[in-house]
């Protein structure tokens, strides 16, 4: 009897996407660092205060007379593309917690003050976790209590194709850092600065929201 070629068209195309499926969940990876997880899970007032590019490092041969334009234009791009496709409802909806509020301005507006001089490197960059201490210790906050939750930015690696970042909790009051990764993955398929590293970076935070938290 001859093989079916239908039948072996059909194996070969489900053992592809197979394939492919697998590769993609392996460029997703989360380094955990569970502090106070039952601080996190047993109170219900939480603030989503978006993303901090303030200590981003940007892995590319970018000449120097285009830096300015990166910060100044493609990273507010950035910042407002996310906060459209990572809605304030989304979070709200995810997180499920009883108190919930938002503020996309004190922690997003720091980017302003990333430093042109080192923004752009040619090695590869890691924030450690007591990094992530101290640059949660120097937020300035009007809010004083509850749990904070922020997306910190950590390193957009053209070479390597990742967009790494630390999604974090954090109590307000204290400081203390309650539940962070540091998340790596892929960036997207679209052209352009902004969409393609911006996909990476969604992808990354809702492996965060779905694995971890």
């Amino acid at each position: 009897m001859k093989p079916n070629l239908t039948f072996i068209l059909l194996i070969s195309a489900s053992l592809f996407l197979i394939n492919v499926k697998s590769v993609a969940q392996k460029y997703k990876r989360g380094s955990v660092y569970e502090l106070n997880v039952d601080k996190l899970n047993n109170s219900n007032n939480v603030t989503w205060y978006g993303w901090d590019f303030s200590t981003v490092k940007i892995t590319d041969f970018i000449p120097k007379s285009e830096v300015a334009d990166i910060k100044e234009r493609y990273i507010p791009a950035m910042i407002k593309l996310l906060n459209k496709e990572f809605s304030v409802d989304w979070v709200d909806r995810k997180l499920n917690k009883d108190t919930f509020s938002s503020n996309l301005s004190e922690i997003q507006m720091l980017h302003n003050k990333i430093d042109e001089t080192t923004l752009i490197t040619y090695d590869d960059y890691e924030l450690t976790i007591d990094s992530i201490k101290a640059i949660v210790s120097s937020y300035k906050l009007s809010k004083k209590d509850g749990i904070g939750f922020v997306v910190i930015m950590e390193n957009l690696n053209k070479p390597n194709r990742m967009v790494s970042s630390y999604p974090t909790f954090f109590d307000i009051s204290s400081r203390e850092i309650l539940l962070t990764a540091r998340m790596t993955g892929k960036p997207g398929s679209k052209y352009g600065f902004v969409k393609w590293w911006e996909e990476g970076i969604l992808e990354t935070l809702f492996y965060f929201i779905r694995k971890y938290y």
